[in-house]
């Protein structure tokens, strides 16, 4: 698993007798947890009902090209060209489960007539020389995959902490106060595969960890990246696999759709690890790792995203990454921590001090007091040295609460800028006459400003820009700049006592190893970020023109 795609898990068997690693645990024997692990249920997937939705993955003729020092011929990296529910959006057909068996073997037979499954380790080389060699050299293919199918395999009342269930629920997981659902986040959601389907190559959401357990069917291989050569990944893959496609193209690494050879990445000096995944067995995915993978055969998988105190240096990277680019991250980070932090008394999770959990946690809270410091600086800038509900000589901008209706929309998730993505918690810029108008009952158009596509996602229909776009044209163009407040989830004074507590706390246990300057370092980091380095001095400026009406005034 250090690369990010290494294979985990018992066998799918239990021995009558117990070793030494089945320690009784709760009153339930290693062997019994195993056996309750594998006790799963396949009654949501009925065999013979039609209640698939399968993505089609089409994929064009490959030629071979020549890569590396000796120039070897190897064939080229590909995209799909993938059809979300097939075969149209609008009327998608559903596939049932011994439909997508009998197309498996039909495909088997045809792409590997002389295939043989009793030696399962040459079975798995013949499968996998078809994937990279065989598959679309002679013409197009197609292949059906039942992708993000919501739901579980595993038994309802399965208690086990290894049911992807339950796993958003454990003690230590920063999913665990999140009040809303997030399909494939924390919740599980099911991956019904044929012959040669593919998840292509890509980080997790916000770089989250994934665990992905396999119930039934086939294996599958997987290619991991770590987090380490994650920036030499990326330059492979925009300047040498798909250096035309990017320049078309620049979000094209984060719609999954492209795959590249492990043969080809090593000739670029990127050199992925590799397992295969049996059914019974998990495959855990770390922050930042890049992978992919395919089935050999029809599969039934389940996958589920984890969210530990080790991910949050990994978390800070990924919503940078996110901003800069104008995504929107998938989690609001601001909301996790502050939630872990009320949750179970005063200073929740974040107290556990003393014993090996308590250290990353100590690193969680001066992560922490970093987003509040940026907050409170950005807001001091926009704002001056006092809250305000008019705008201020200087220009400055004022704060006022945010509307119930917005604290409330989205289970308390922060609405997306439409700047730049940033996922607005704390706090958001807003045009207070597009809200006294939408209040007022004004026209359609004053209701409903033109909007990003993100800012959609939250069903809101007003846009909000964060602190460091706060004089973004996107956030209204009707009216003039004056008119834009701060609307703030919790008061800047409140924000400063938190502040100012996490600060102490993290000062009063320098003794605890991790709670120094140095903490961060004591926890895996991610990469120097070279697409951060590129877009920084446009953030920078951007930045700076929000302040500058306000620092002219002061001059």
């Amino acid at each position: 698993g250090g690369g990010g795609g290494g294979g985990g898990g018992g066998e799918s068997t239990t021995s009558d007798e117990d070793t030494h690693e089945d320690r009784v645990r709760g009153g339930r024997s290693a062997a019994a947890e195993r056996q309750a692990i594998l006790d799963t249920q396949l009654e949501s997937l009925p065999t013979s009902a039609p209640a698939l939705k399968a993505r089609l993955q089409s994929v064009r003729r490959r030629r071979p090209v020549a890569v590396g020092p000796g120039g070897e011929e190897l064939l080229a990296p590909f995209n799909l060209h993938i059809t979300p529910s097939y075969p149209h959006a609008w009327c998608p057909r559903l596939f049932s489960v011994d439909e997508l068996v009998a197309m498996d073997a039909a495909l088997s037979a045809e792409a590997l007539p002389d295939r043989d499954r009793s030696d399962a380790e040459a079975d798995a080389c013949a499968v996998e020389r078809y994937v990279w060699s065989g598959l679309a050299s002679r013409g197009d293919a197609a292949l059906l995959y039942a992708s993000d199918v919501d739901g579980t395999a595993f038994r309802v009342d399965n208690t086990s902490l290894w049911n992807l269930h339950n796993l958003s629920g454990a003690e230590g997981s920063l999913l665990r106060d999140c009040p809303y659902s997030m399909g494939g986040v924390n919740d599980p959601m099911l991956y019904v595969g044929t012959l040669a389907s593919m998840f292509c190559w890509h980080t997790e959401d916000s770089y989250l960890f994934s665990v992905s357990y396999l119930h039934a069917g086939a294996p599958k291989t997987w290619y991991g990246v770590p987090a380490g050569q994650a920036p030499a990944f990326e330059r492979t893959f925009r300047e040498e696999a798909f250096a035309a496609k990017v320049a078309l193209d620049p979000h094209l690494l984060y719609k999954k759709s492209c795959m590249v050879s492990p043969a080809f990445l090593a000739a670029h000096g990127v050199v992925p690890c590799r397992a295969l995944q049996r059914p019974g067995q998990f495959v855990i995915t770390l922050p930042q790792a890049y992978h992919a993978g395919f089935s050999h055969g029809f599969t039934v998988a389940e996958a589920v995203n984890v969210a530990t105190v080790d991910w949050v240096p990994y978390a800070l990277a990924a919503a940078d990454r996110c901003e800069a680019e104008g995504r929107q991250p998938v989690v609001d980070l601001e909301q996790l921590l502050l939630m872990a932090l009320a949750a179970e008394g005063p200073g929740g999770r974040l107290h556990q001090v003393g014993t090996p959990q308590g250290e990353p946690w100590l690193v969680a809270r001066r992560a922490l007091a970093t987003l509040l410091s940026t907050e409170l600086n950005r807001r001091a800038t926009l704002c001056g040295d006092k809250e305000r509900s008019k705008p201020g000589k200087d220009g400055e901008m004022p704060l006022v609460p945010m509307a119930a209706g917005d604290r409330e929309a989205a289970l308390g998730r922060g609405q997306p800028c439409c700047e730049c993505g940033h996922v607005c918690h704390l706090s958001c810029v807003q045009c207070q006459r597009c809200a006294d108008e939408a209040i007022a009952g004004g026209d359609e158009d004053a209701k409903a400003p033109a909007a990003a596509p993100a800012h959609e996602l939250c069903g809101v229909s007003r846009p909000v820009a964060c602190l460091r776009h706060a004089a973004s044209v996107k956030l209204c163009a009707r009216h003039s700049t004056r008119h834009r407040v701060i609307a703030y989830r919790h008061g800047t004074q409140t924000l400063m006592d938190l502040f100012r507590e996490l600060v102490c706390y993290v000062k009063e246990h320098r003794h605890v190893r991790g709670a120094g300057e140095e903490g961060l370092a004591l926890l895996p980091r991610p990469p120097a970020d070279p697409v951060l380095s590129r877009l920084g001095d446009a953030a920078a400026a951007s930045a700076a023109a929000a302040a500058q009406p306000a620092k002219k005034a002061r001059r």
